[in-house]
């Protein structure tokens, strides 16, 4: 298959340290990646997951690659985040959590942000545990200040994402409490 070879020009130009022609190919298999995470097909998401194609999304979302490598790792994840549990898992344990939350609170443009909170979305659906630490590593602050963006689909996706949390933990419930969700969500009716 494709995957494999895509994602190991990934990694390859990773750690290329940017040279001109692992950067050409870095960004072929990036874009490559992007197109075909957003397929219909139900193998091709699992199998870029266990290629390992996701710690290498995540690495990029650090802005070092420039900031369209980093908006196009994000609508990868972003494409992986409407696959299957598993795929979402792997998004979690490839440590996108917290640099996902950084994007929603210094996103380097309105699409980024409108991405990460996609992601985590669905991130949100999962566990109790990643429900926790999805509120641990700071979203639920940057989440509600989304509430108050000018666009609906960002605010589609907080509101999503504080009822997947709500559905947690009673600690978890508890401290989306404590932080205005109830005066907002007042305000919004």
């Amino acid at each position: 298959g494709v995957v494999p070879p895509l994602v190991q020009a990934l990694r390859e130009g990773l750690a290329a340290d940017h040279r001109p022609q692992e950067g050409h190919m870095m960004r072929y298999a990036l874009g490559a990646l992007v197109n075909l995470s957003g397929r219909i097909s139900p193998d091709l998401k699992p199998l870029m997951a266990n290629s390992g194609a996701v710690p290498l999304l995540v690495q990029l979302l650090n802005g070092s690659r420039g900031l369209q490598r980093e908006e196009e790792a994000l609508f990868a994840l972003y494409n992986l985040s409407m696959g299957s549990n598993n795929v979402r898992q792997s998004i979690v344990e490839g440590d996108a959590v917290p640099l996902l939350v950084k994007h929603l609170q210094e996103g380097s443009s309105f699409g980024a942000k409108e991405l990460a909170a996609g992601v985590l979305r669905k991130l949100s659906a999962l566990s109790d545990e990643v429900k926790q630490f999805i509120a641990e590593s700071g979203a639920v602050n940057s989440v509600l200040e989304l509430l108050s963006v000018d666009s609906p689909r960002l605010k589609e996706h907080a509101a999503g994402i504080l009822r997947d949390l709500s559905y947690g933990p009673d600690n978890l419930r508890q401290s989306i409490a404590e932080s205005g969700v109830l005066q907002i969500v007042h305000l919004l009716r």
